[in-house]
């Protein structure tokens, strides 16, 4: 078998791999936006290069703000906490009021 072959299936088959867990994880991170047409495009047809440019979107976007690519809350992040007015409770602070 020539050479080139040889490193053409390995190429794929790492490709292969790597989209699978990238599209995983980016279904799992966004849910149905449509940013997601575009990233699985990107991940599908750019061998190796298009997952890890996901990767590397997503390291940075997380670490800039905590959000991923496309702007959504990561799925794995607790929601934040409900204060009492989230509630439908009054606010008790008079200020605002004329006497």
């Amino acid at each position: 078998m020539p050479t080139i072959a040889i490193v053409l299936i390995a190429v794929l088959a790492a490709h292969y791999f790597l989209a699978v867990g990238t599209l995983f994880v980016l279904l799992r991170d966004k849910g149905v936006t449509k940013a997601i047409i575009a990233w699985n495009l990107v991940i599908l047809l750019i061998p190796i290069a298009g997952p890890a440019a996901y990767w590397i979107c997503r390291t940075v976007a997380k670490s800039r703000g905590g959000q991923t690519v496309s702007g959504n809350a990561d799925a794995t992040e607790k929601p934040a906490e409900k204060s009492e007015t989230d509630f439908g409770t009054e606010n008790t602070d008079n200020t605002d009021k004329k006497d």
